[in-house]
C-alpha cells in the first residue's frame, strides 16, 4: 500500500506532466505523441526532485529506537564529553594522556550531536554508548583516582601504563566519529566492533596494572 506522502507525490509529479502536456500540444501545436513524451519526461523529472517516502526497510532502521532512547543517549554524551574533560585535568597525568582525552572528549560530544540529528547513526552504534564508552570512563576514573594517590616509582610506571591503553583508544573513537559524519553505516557498525575487540584484551590488562 502506498504511504500519503508517496500518493502526494506521485499526484504532483502527475499534474506538472499534465501542465507539460497541455501547454505543449495546445500552446505549441505538436503532434500529441510528442507533447506525451515531454509529458512523460516531466513526469520523471518530478519524481526525481520531489523527495519520496521512505521505504519499509528505511523506516525499519528506527523501529526499536524512541525518541527516549536518542535523547538518553545524547544526554549521555555530552555528560561523558564533560567527565573525559574533567579528567584531561587530573593531577599528575601526562601531557600526551590529557591532550588525548580531550580530543575525546570533543569526539565523543560531536558523536552525540550527530545521534540528535540523524538517528540511523546510533541505530548502528549502540554498542557504543552502552557498553564501550561506559567502559572507557570507568577506566579512566580509575586511571584519574590512581594519579590522586600516585607517589612512588612503580605507581608512576602504573600510571603510564594505564595512559597508554586510554591513549590507544583514540583512534578508535575517531573512526566511530568519522563514519557517523559520513553516515557510512557498514563502517560504523565495523569500527564500533572494532574497538569492542581491542577493549577485550586492553581494559583487563590495564585493570591489572592499576591495582
Amino acid at each position: 500500500m502506498l504511504k500519503l506522502k508517496e500518493i502526494w507525490r506521485q499526484i504532483v509529479a502527475g499534474m506538472l506532466a499534465a501542465l507539460a502536456f497541455t501547454a505543449v500540444y495546445l500552446g505549441l501545436s505538436l503532434v500529441w505523441w510528442a507533447a506525451l513524451l515531454i509529458g512523460l519526461a516531466i513526469y520523471a523529472a518530478s519524481l526525481l526532485l520531489i523527495e519520496r517516502a521512505p521505504e519499509d526497510h528505511e523506516v525499519y532502521v528506527y523501529a526499536n529506537l524512541t525518541q527516549q532512547d536518542i535523547n538518553a543517549a545524547v544526554r549521555y554524551c555530552m555528560q561523558a564529553a564533560r567527565d573525559l574533560r574533567a579528567a584531561s585535568k587530573a593531577n599528575r597525568i601526562d601531557a600526551n594522556t590529557a591532550i588525548a582525552l580531550e580530543r575525546m572528549a570533543q569526539l565523543v560530544e560531536e558523536i552525540g550531536r550527530n545521534y540528535q540529528q540523524d538517528a540511523r547513526d546510533l541505530k548502528h552504534s549502540r554498542n557504543f554508548t552502552n557498553h564501550y564508552l561506559p567502559k572507557i570512563l570507568e577506566l579512566v576514573k580509575d586511571y584519574t583516582a590512581l594519579s590522586d594517590r600516585t607517589i612512588t616509582e612503580s605507581s608512576q610506571e602504573r600510571l603510564k601504563q594505564v595512559g597508554g591503553v586510554i591513549r590507544g583508544y583514540l583512534p578508535n573513537v575517531q573512526t566511530i566519529h568519522d563514519a557517523c559524519l559520513e553516515n557510512d553505516f557498514e563502517k560504523l557498525e565495523l569500527e564500533t566492533s572494532v574497538l569492542g575487540d581491542v577493549m577485550k584484551l586492553a581494559i583487563p590488562a590495564a585493570k591489572e596494572t592499576s591495582r
